[in-house]
Formats: structure tokens, sequence, C-alpha cells
């Protein structure tokens, strides 16, 4: 019941709000796989497995905008010699990097800290932290100079969750930084949050349902709804529809045994296709996560 709530706020607010259009305000890159989005934008949620891990992500655009892409690496120890029965918590590190073109490009460095604490039954709240630097860069050409500016940069995270259900708001970019790499400002402008995840299962397989709404200021907010079908314990199927944007479809496998270890592989392609409305070019999404056994 309460992801339904959520699930229903979520898409009410983004189709019912008041939308004010903006300029020079910085907000970070789409991601159509909600397992790289929900990561990088909720330090909470890092720890939501309590496994040490290392995601990579990379989106490229195809065609003329080949040259625009981003990717990111998130990393996060699990500190189980200090956990307990009735909390775990976790360190983490988050480098991401948004190219437009081979003149500009958005660089972040976030370290990540994040707990959580067993409240009752098998439900538990967890709090996170990113904290860092985040830069813009000019590259220089030859006829304009190289330029470059940084500030500081941070997320806050709350998750509420157990093994079906998750429930999680952030607060993201709140530092509202500005940055002056030449001769405009730029704002990392802060927004918040809000995710909702139920997973179903069916026989073999589990059934997973999320939607995310990113409220921005002073731009359209960015909408999600997906769902991930997880067949076996190993191959997954999923859809992303990013409302006015883009249609994701999702391939990967889950539990790839690497010694003691596991790898996670999936591939994505996001395209505008269906939206005549849409003005988003279609690209292509990897993304790679190994999880390292619990000792």
């Amino acid at each position: 019941m309460r992801f339904w709530v959520v699930f229903c706020f979520i898409v009410y607010h983004h189709f019912f709000s008041f939308q004010v259009y903006g300029q020079l305000n910085i907000y970070p890159k789409h991601f159509g796989q909600i397992a790289i989005s929900k990561k990088l934008l909720n330090p909470a949620i890092l720890n939501l497995n309590k496994d040490t891990s290392v995601l990579l992500g990379s989106r490229l655009n195809t065609g003329p905008f080949g040259k625009i892409y981003n990717y990111c690496l998130i990393g996060n120890l699990s500190l189980n010699k200090y956990d307990s029965a009735s909390y775990v918590n976790s360190v983490g590190v988050k480098f991401s990097n948004e190219q437009d073109g081979q003149f500009i490009e958005r660089p972040k460095f976030l370290l990540s800290y994040s707990i959580k604490r067993k409240l009752f039954s098998d439900y538990w709240l967890g709090l996170g932290v990113d904290f860092g630097r985040a830069w813009f860069v000019y590259n220089g050409t030859d006829i304009s100079t190289a330029g470059s500016d940084s500030n500081w940069d941070g997320n806050l995270g709350l998750v509420m969750n157990n093994s079906t259900l998750t429930l999680a708001c952030s607060y993201n970019q709140f530092f509202n930084s500005r940055v002056l790499p030449r001769d405009l400002y730029f704002r990392f402008r802060k927004f918040y949050t809000v995710f909702a995840e139920k997973k179903f299962n069916i026989r073999t397989s589990q059934l997973t349902i999320y939607g995310q709404n990113q409220f921005l200021n002073k731009e359209i907010d960015v909408l999600d709804i997906g769902a991930i079908l997880k067949i076996s314990d190993h191959f997954i199927l999923g859809t992303n529809f990013w409302y006015k944007k883009n249609f994701s479809v999702i391939v990967g496998f889950e539990g790839i045994k690497i010694h003691e270890h596991q790898l996670a592989v999936s591939a994505s392609y996001n395209t505008g296709s269906f939206n005549k409305t849409s003005t988003t070019v279609n690209s292509f999404e990897l993304s790679l996560n190994y999880i390292f056994s619990k000792r």
C-alpha cells in the first residue's frame, strides 16, 4: 500500500505541477537504467543490499551527437566488522563525467557514507550523504581559450525498505553551487528526488515495478516509470519510460560467478522515436556491477 501511495504521488506531481523554464542550470544527465540512476542520486541506496560492490555505467549518444556521452563509477565498501544485527554502515566513492562534445565536460568526485538501522520486523531505515567537488571545464580551441571552475557539491538521502519494498527520497546538489568557467555563470541547481520500488515474486521469476521523479527547479521534472523482470535469478528483461522523452529496452544477466564473487551486466537502447514531441536523441547504455562475496 505504501508503494502505491508514493507511486501515485510521483505521477500526480509530474502531470499537474506548474513548470517554469530556466537557463544556465546544471542537472545530472539522464540514465535509462534505474540501477545506475538511483545510486547516483541517493547515497542512502548505496548500502541497500549490504554489499561491497563496484558499478560502472556509461551512456553514448548515436548519430551526429555521438561525441556526447556520460559515464560513472560508483564504489561501495560495506563495513561488516563494525555492523550488528540492528544496523549496517558503509563508505563509498562516486565519480562521474558528462562530456558534451570535445570542448565541454562536467566531472564530479564525491565521497559517500550511509548507515541503516533496523526498525521492526524486516523494515530498515537508512540515511546517506555525498560530499565532494563538481567541475565545469571548457577545453580550448584554436580560436578560444580554455577555462574551468569548481565548487562544492553533495546529496542527502533517506530510504526505508524491506525485502520487497523500497521508498526513498533525496536532496540533490544541496550546495546550489555556482561556477564561472569563463565569462558565464552556471549553477549546479539543487533539486529533490522521490523513488518507489515494489518487487513481486512470480514462480521462478521476480517482477520489479518502480517510479522515480526528479523535482527540478525552473525546469520540467524528470519522470521515470519502468519494470524489470528477472527470470530464474539470472536473465534480466526490462523497460523504462522517461515521460515525453524516450523509451528504453533493457537486457542483461545477473549472478555470473567469478570465483567467489558475482558480476551483473546490463545493456539498454534508449529511443525517442515513439514520441513525436521528443527532442531526445537515441543512445546506448552499458553497466557492469561487480559484487564481492561477503566474508
